[in-house]
């Protein structure tokens, strides 16, 4: 039964990373105050992340306008307040260990979430460090990771495991392994880069959570808002009345949204319209071509289009396009590109900062860390 102290007439369930949080993984002043703002008009801010309990920064566990949060991809919801748990959906502890042995025998990366922490091997916790150290997600990880030398011992020891992280070295190694694991025990998995696994109990998503919980609540479906910007996102926003993306959401997230191209709107208005939009999406591109047609639209370097061939198709959308970073030290093909593109009146771009080694497991990720923050 829901708790008569907590009066509730709205919710709103936000995405903690490329929604909630800004570059450095905080939450912002201007931030802070639309949550006061949203919560003095009678919506309810729930936090629903892919994050374990322990990965939560420190001042948004104390925001007073925050009590429920759902972790772990919607495996575990939590009462803050209360400190109860009130829904968890999790892996048992056999098949878990039995999943385990694959990233061991591959030697993947992998966190095992459970009892709200992420657990690793000495390599894992080896190989998050030396990616993560001196970054803005640095300090998640010296609060979500802990070393541990008997993993199997870990998963044992509890009531069962929230969720399952591998990152694979290949993208064909991840939708291989995503397959295998639906294939071989009743879980499911979700895609949140293209090497990355996540793998969670049937009922552990973030839709069916939110779900549960504004029952709970005793709210129905068009009380509910959602915020959102990855696939893991999708089920969340299907269960909530009205779905926002962010500008950097991934496609299938911006068409299952209302207000796609609501930002730019309200940019226009301030009269802080952009000279040029990034995106991945040939379905964004033309619905930005419609409305804006001042817009310069640039296809994303995360769309990893090799050669003019892969161009063709999508000419007419887009004004400039990124050399991929597969091929950005090919200086023979960079001339190639910069030639065909000054055939056609493109604009040919270079992603040049990117650190990123050859086929880099955690390239995808990286980049969509800086798109978060940029429109």
């Amino acid at each position: 039964m829901k708790d008569t102290n907590m009066p509730c007439k709205k919710l709103i369930a936000i995405d903690l990373d490329g929604t909630l949080l800004d570059s450095e993984k905080r939450i912002s002043v201007r931030t802070q105050q639309a949550l006061t703002r949203a919560s003095d008009a009678g919506l309810e801010p729930v936090v629903v992340t892919g994050r374990p309990l322990s990965g939560l920064p420190e001042d948004l566990k104390h925001l007073p306008q925050l009590r429920y949060v759902i972790t772990s991809n919607g495996a575990v919801t939590t009462d803050l307040q209360t400190g109860a748990t009130l829904r968890s959906q999790l892996i048992d502890c056999d098949t878990a260990v039995q999943i385990t042995r694959i990233p061991e025998q591959e030697s993947w990366i992998y966190s095992v979430f459970l009892d709200g922490v992420g657990y690793c091997t000495e390599y894992s916790y080896g190989r998050i460090w030396d990616f993560f150290a001196g970054t803005p997600l640095e300090t998640y990880v010296q609060n979500s990771r802990r070393l541990t030398d008997d993993i199997a011992g870990r998963i044992h020891d509890a009531k069962g495991v929230e969720n399952i992280w591998i990152v694979c070295q290949r993208p064909d190694q991840a939708s291989q392994l995503s397959l295998r694991i639906r294939e071989t025990w009743q879980l499911q998995t979700f895609r949140t880069a293209p090497t990355d696994v996540e793998t969670g109990a049937l009922g552990a998503d973030k839709g069916t959570a939110l779900r549960h919980l504004y029952h709970y609540l005793h709210l129905r479906k068009e009380d509910v808002y959602a915020i959102g910007d990855n696939h893991n996102d999708l089920s969340m926003l299907k269960a909530a009345g009205t779905a926002v993306a962010m500008g950097n959401a991934s496609d299938d997230i911006k068409q299952l949204a209302d207000f796609v191209t609501r930002v730019l709107r309200e940019m226009d208005a301030e009269g802080l319209f952009p000279d040029i939009v990034t995106t991945t999406s040939p379905f964004l591109a033309t619905i930005f071509r419609r409305r804006f047609p001042s817009l310069k639209i640039r296809l994303s370097v995360n769309m990893r289009v090799h050669g003019t061939v892969g161009f063709e198709p999508i000419l007419e959308l887009f004004d400039s396009f990124y050399v991929s970073i597969d091929n950005h030290r090919n200086l023979e093909y960079v001339r190639q590109m910069a030639d065909w593109s000054a055939r056609h009146g493109k604009t040919l771009c270079v992603y040049a900062n990117s650190g990123c080694l050859r086929d880099c497991p955690f390239r995808q990720f990286h980049n969509n860390l800086h798109g978060h923050n940029r429109m």
